[in-house]
C-alpha cells in the first residue's frame, strides 16, 4: 500500500515537474532563437549601413570631382570660350565682335545649361546615397545594444556631415568591434 502512494505521489509530481521543464526548455530556446534571428538583423543592417557609407563616399567624390572643383569649373570656362573662337573662326566671320560673341552666347548658354542639369542630377545621386546612409544607420542607431547603437549613430553621423576618410575608417571599425568586442579586446591588448 505504501509504494501505491509513493507511486501515486511520484506520478502526480513528475507529470508537472517534466510539463513545467519541458514548458521552460521551449522557452529558453524561443528567446534564444529570437536573439540570434536579431543579432543577424542587426549584423545585416551593420553590413549595409558600411556598403552605403561607402556609396555616399563615391558619390560625393565623384560629384565634386565632376562639377564642384576648380577643374570642373574649369573645364566648362575652356569649352565655352572654345564654342566662341570658334564662332568667331568661322568663314565668312569677321573675327571676334559684339555680334560674334552674342551670337556665340547661346551654344555657350546652352553648354551651362547642361552643366548645371548634370550638376544637379550628381546633387541627387548624392541625396540618394544619404537615404540609404540613413535607412540602414536609424534602426542600428536604435538597437538595445547601447555600444551597437552609439557606434552605428556616431559612423552614420559623421557620413552624412562629409567628415574625414580617417574618422570614417575609426568609426567603422568601433561599429564592428560593438558587434566583435572579441576583435577589439584583441587589438588593445
Amino acid at each position: 500500500m505504501l509504494r501505491q502512494a509513493v507511486g501515486v505521489i511520484e506520478a502526480l509530481v513528475s507529470g508537472p515537474v517534466g510539463v513545467l521543464l519541458g514548458w521552460a526548455l521551449s522557452y529558453f530556446q524561443a528567446r534564444a532563437a529570437e536573439k540570434k534571428a536579431e543579432r543577424e538583423r542587426l549584423l545585416a543592417l551593420m553590413q549595409q549601413l558600411v556598403v552605403a557609407v561607402l556609396d555616399l563616399q563615391s558619390a560625393r567624390r565623384l560629384f565634386k570631382a565632376r562639377h564642384v572643383g576648380r577643374r570642373a569649373r574649369l573645364q566648362v570656362g575652356l569649352h565655352s570660350a572654345a564654342e566662341l573662337l570658334a564662332l568667331a573662326n568661322r568663314p565668312g566671320s569677321q573675327g571676334l565682335t559684339w555680334q560674334t560673341f552674342a551670337a556665340g552666347l547661346s551654344p555657350v548658354s546652352r553648354l551651362v545649361r547642361d552643366w548645371d542639369r548634370a550638376s544637379t542630377d550628381g546633387a541627387g545621386e548624392v541625396v540618394v546615397a544619404m537615404s540609404r546612409v540613413a535607412a540602414a544607420g536609424l534602426p542600428l542607431g536604435m538597437a538595445a545594444d547601447p555600444a551597437v547603437a552609439a557606434a552605428a549613430q556616431a559612423l552614420m553621423d559623421a557620413s552624412l556631415q562629409d567628415e574625414s576618410q580617417d574618422r570614417l575608417d575609426r568609426l567603422t571599425r568601433e561599429l564592428r568591434w560593438a558587434f566583435y568586442p572579441e576583435e577589439a579586446q584583441t587589438v588593445a591588448g
